[in-house]
C-alpha cells in the first residue's frame, strides 16, 4: 500500500500602490469547493503565508482599515 498526500503553500506581501508594507492586514482563504477557510495577520514586513493548502479553487481576501478590500480567485493544482 502507498499512500500520496499532494499540498502545496501560498505566500505573498501585502503592500500599498508605492510598494510600502501594510502591516497588520488580515488575510482570509477560502477554498471555495469546501468552503473551508483560513486567515492570518500579516506581519511587520508585510508578509503572509499559508502553508500545507490542499489543491482547489480559493478565494483571498485582504483587508485593512483604511484600505479597500482586496479579493481575488486563485485555482491552486
Amino acid at each position: 500500500m502507498s499512500l500520496f498526500a499532494q499540498t502545496s503553500s501560498l505566500q505573498g506581501l501585502v503592500t500599498d500602490q508605492q510598494g510600502a508594507a501594510i502591516t497588520e492586514a488580515v488575510v482570509s482563504i477560502t477554498n471555495t469547493d469546501t468552503s473551508a477557510a483560513r486567515k492570518v495577520l500579516v506581519n511587520a514586513t508585510g508578509a503572509y503565508a499559508f502553508p500545507q493548502m490542499p489543491p482547489g479553487n480559493y478565494k483571498i481576501e485582504v483587508q485593512h482599515p483604511g484600505f479597500r478590500p482586496y479579493t481575488s480567485k486563485l485555482r491552486d493544482r
